[in-house]
């Protein structure tokens, strides 16, 4: 099972800066994550291990949307 987190707003020198569901930030060592995290990335938290993992489908889904939202404006 895992606990929601947020995604990845940036990185700021050893530490990934991310906004959880609710709007609020939280920073979390990079080292705590996994390496191929990068911006955009939703992250999970496991609660059995309290390791973190990228949540692929939540991130594809936010992409999606993004551009959706996006191409709006552009036509």
């Amino acid at each position: 099972m895992s606990s929601g987190i947020g995604f990845v707003i940036r990185f700021e020198g050893d530490q990934a800066v991310i906004r959880k569901k609710d709007y609020s930030i939280v920073t979390i060592p990079k080292n705590r994550l996994p390496e191929n995290l990068k911006e955009g990335d939703f992250v999970v938290e496991l609660l059995q291990t309290h390791e973190y993992k990228v949540d692929y489908a939540l991130t594809e889904l936010r992409l999606r949307e993004l551009r959706r939202m996006t191409d709006c404006f552009v036509d």
